[in-house]
């Protein structure tokens, strides 16, 4: 297997798992993601909400789920695909909403994304995850329909990176059009970086904005338009969930292995939100 802190030495992401020894010491105690948590919200504002979106099978919720801590559980079960907004709302000095937005089009994922983005004056960092097309397939018969079709993986990620940028195009409409056009952070999360960090290289040039592609391309074309003093674009690996990506008889195995680098990605992540 190729050494993932090698790789990480080549590109600005790869410093993420290159830490300080007070990071590395920081990630070890058994609170450092409620103190993470804590911090991020005192920073927001009581004033603030964050908005989590992108398509079906990228994370989304999981991703909550594991800043908040609730995937450290040992009940904790991936949750199913989501039909209605999901909302958690915290109260400290005051109240924020943390709104995740569904993946499936239907007029409820409509609705939710008006309230949350174009009409909410308290908006202020918007969360776009996407996985490099290697969107979960929790529904067996979506999963069997794939296999029958005789999709390779290379076609479904394909299929995926596509439906992922339209996705994104469709965002940076919405947010043109928002009520609330300053100070705005558009956070690209690339999630199961534990899956594709041997590619590290190529998805860091897909997904940054300083990148080459229409990914880099749009968020370069947002910023823009909004102006860069009104939106601030940032990309950051992500790993909610770590397990092995499967497709009939193709695999895509975990390569960040080390519980640690997964812990220093996550909270870099937390500290990019603020």
């Amino acid at each position: 297997m190729v050494d993932p802190t090698t790789l990480a030495t080549q590109v600005p992401w790869g410093s993420l798992i290159k830490a300080t020894a007070t990071a590395v010491e920081l990630v070890r105690r058994q609170d450092w993601l409620a103190e993470a948590w804590r911090v991020l919200m005192l920073r927001l504002g009581s004033e603030h909400d964050i908005v989590i979106l992108g398509a079906k099978g990228v994370g989304k919720t999981t991703l909550l789920d594991n800043l908040r801590g609730a995937s450290a559980q040992a009940s904790y079960a991936l949750p199913p695909t989501s039909i209605r907004p999901e909302a958690a709302v915290t109260t400290l000095d005051g109240a924020r909403a943390i709104t995740v937005i569904p993946g499936d089009h239907h007029r409820t994922r409509e609705d939710a994304l008006r309230a949350a983005i174009i009409t909410n004056p308290r908006l202020r960092v918007v969360v776009f995850v996407v996985c490099d097309g290697l969107a979960t397939l929790r529904d067996e018969a979506v999963r069997q329909s794939a296999v029958r079709s005789g999709l390779t993986l290379a076609d479904v990620r394909k299929q995926n990176r596509a439906e992922k940028l339209r996705e994104l195009q469709s965002l940076v409409e919405q947010l043109r059009i928002a009520k609330n056009q300053t100070h705005l952070r558009l956070v690209i999360a690339v999630n199961k970086a534990d899956l594709w960090w041997p590619d590290l290289e190529t998805v860091y040039q897909r997904y940054d904005k300083s990148g080459v592609g229409p990914f880099a391309e749009t968020h370069r074309e947002l910023e823009g338009r909004m102006g860069s003093q009104n939106i601030h674009i940032c990309t950051v690996p992500a790993v909610a969930w770590s397990e092995d990506y499967v497709l009939a008889d193709e695999n895509v195995p975990v390569a960040l292995r080390n519980e640690q680098d997964r812990r220093l990605l996550t909270r870099r992540f937390v500290e990019t939100l603020s």
